[in-house]
Order: C-alpha cells, then structure tokens, then sequence
C-alpha cells in the first residue's frame, strides 16, 4: 500500500482508539510523510505482540513506525530491515522485551530485545508461505529464531488487558519447535515476529544442507551425499532402505492432528519395486503407523508430491520419511521437504 500522507499500512488515531495486533506482517508500504507501516498518533494506544514490520519505505525523513503523542506497546516483534527510513521516529516505544530493530531509533532495552541487528534472514519476498495472508517467515539461520521468551510467545487475543499464549503463528501453525532443522537445539521456544520456523526443509546452500539438513537426518542402508545446492543425494546398497527423521514434538499428539506433508523428488532408478514418501505416527500403545505417498520410479527430473495426513489416534512420535524403497545400487535426489501443521 502506498499513501501521499501518514500511516502506508495502518493508521491508529484520537485518544480513545486502542489497536491490539497479534501475528501480523507489515511489509511493502510507502508513505510520503511518515509511518511507512504504522501512523501512530493522537493519544492513541496500538500494542504490538509477535508482529512483523519490515520491508516499508518512508519516502521522506522519516520511519516505519511512527509515534506521536501515542501510547505503543511492544513485544515479541521485528521492527527492522525498511527499505528506506529508521525503524522508529518520535515517541516512545514501550519495549516489553524479546524485540528485534535494525539500529537504535525505537530504543529497545528490555529484557531479550535485540539492537543494531543487520540481518534478519527472513524470507526475501512477502508471499504464501502457508496460511491465508501472505508472510515473511525466518529462514533457519534468522536471528529471529527461539529467541522468544522461554514462557512462550503472549499477546491479547480479546483485547481485554489479559495476555493470552499465542500457540500458532500467523499462518495458523504451532509456536512449538517440531524438528531439529534450523532450531538449535530443539525446544519450546517461539520465534519472534509474525511467523515460526516449524518447516522441515532441505534445500538452500551446501552450508546450510551440511550443518541444518545432514547431521539430523538417519539413512538405514543407503548413503548421503550433497548434489548441490543443497539437495540430497540418496544412493541405495541393495538392501531395503529408508531416509528419516524423528519428530519428538508434539510429545502429546492428539487424534484429528493434520499436518501437509510435501517434497520434490528426482528419480534416477531401474531396479525397485517401490517407492514411497510420507509420516509415520506411533500410537501410545508403541505401534507405529504408515501414511504415504507413492513416488514415482524409472528416470525422470524433479516432481513434487504431497499428502495431507490426519492422524487418527493420540500419538507420541512423528517420524518423516523422505524415502522408502527396495532400490539397489541406484539413486534419487530430494529437495524441499516440508511438514506443515494444518
């Protein structure tokens, strides 16, 4: 959005306005005069928890939130990486910790804020990274990352004055930690800003592929090499094989869980009989439960292939299987997966 005036996303004015935003993204908005995401002024009252604000453009000497003779509260929030502009111009911004800012405009000094942070590592575009509204979640190297208060992520769902857990994200995914990948080392600690890094991904850079993708992930006979850029390189020995990971969270899964599970799959392959890709689930009398997707065999380039799964009894172990196959001697290569809380 783009406005001549104030306030290019929102504007929060007179003194009985009070504005409550919980898991938003405030990305690609311009204002001539200020407030290139939030106009916040009058006496008015805006309380930020878990928000996104980046990627805005104040066309004159100005920022992306601006404050003027207004109340603001804020905490769990990224108010960094404008494209033009300070993060923060004018007022006071009352900090209640475990923030992020580009430099020291907004004046962030509580408990977990963090100050001067250059890179956010988000994603570089807004986009559907799952979800109804478009986001910028953290990549897995963001600074954004598990860096929440350790009691969780709080914000005020009924503007009642009364903090509530945030339990999902703005996509409507879990604020929990589900995977090892990019979440050094796996635990109940919520990302800050308007999105969580709970995808299981295998894609990016060698760096990333060697320190966040292999070490978490166990090949009963086969091995794993690196095809650039990223992507898996699975090589059969003839025995029957498997590519998994072991998601010990949710430790209380529930019956009607849905997760999405999807990857991208290039097939290099003569000699099976079967190839599969999916979750596995183990109910809380230890039997483990398969839902898969085939794959398709023979030679051929990337395909993509997903599954929506719902569990349907309690469960306490989440295993991803990235491959499952009797193939000897040959080799397929992966990219992209993910598991997504529905």
């Amino acid at each position: 959005n783009s406005v001549e005036f104030e306030g290019g996303g929102i504007t929060n004015v007179f003194s009985s306005a009070s504005m409550w935003l919980n898991n938003v993204t405030i990305a690609n908005n311009s204002a001539e005069q200020g407030g290139s995401g939030i106009n916040a002024t009058t006496f008015s009252t805006t309380n930020l928890y878990n928000v996104t604000l980046t990627q805005n453009s104040s066309l004159t000497n100005s920022a992306a939130l601006r404050v003027l003779s207004a109340t603001v509260n804020v905490s769990h929030s990224i108010i960094a990486g404008q494209v033009s502009g300070d993060d923060c111009d004018f007022g006071t911004v009352i900090s209640a910790g475990y923030n992020i800012e580009s430099g020291t405009s907004c004046g962030l000094f509580a408990v977990g804020d963090r100050q001067n942070v250059a890179a956010l590592n988000l994603e570089p575009t807004l986009g559907a990274y799952g979800g109804k509204t478009d986001t910028l979640p953290p990549r897995w190297d963001s600074p954004a990352i598990d860096a929440g208060d350790p009691l969780g992520c709080f914000g005020d769902l009924n503007a009642d004055g009364v903090l509530d857990l945030l339990v999902k994200d703005q996509r409507q995914l879990r604020r929990v930690d589900l995977v090892t990948i990019g979440n050094s080392p796996p635990e109940a600690v919520c990302d800050i800003g308007a999105g969580e890094l709970n995808n299981l991904v295998i894609n990016g850079t060698m760096t990333e592929f060697s320190q966040k993708f292999a070490p978490h992930w166990v090949l009963d006979n086969a091995s794993l090499g690196d095809s650039g850029n990223g992507v898996a390189h699975v090589v059969a020995d003839g025995l029957p094989e498997k590519m998994h990971q072991e998601i010990v969270a949710p430790i209380n899964g529930l019956a009607g869980d849905q997760y999405l599970f999807r990857m991208k799959m290039a097939s290099f392959n003569t000699t099976s009989t079967y190839m599969n890709a999916g979750v596995e689930y183990r109910d809380l009398g230890g039997v483990t439960y398969f839902i898969s997707t085939p794959l398709n065999d023979g030679t051929h380039g990337f395909e993509t292939y997903s599954i929506n799964v719902v569990i349907p009894v309690d469960y306490d172990l989440l295993t991803v299987v990235a491959l499952s196959t009797d193939m000897s001697g040959d080799y397929v290569e992966i990219d992209n997966v993910q598991l997504l809380i529905q």
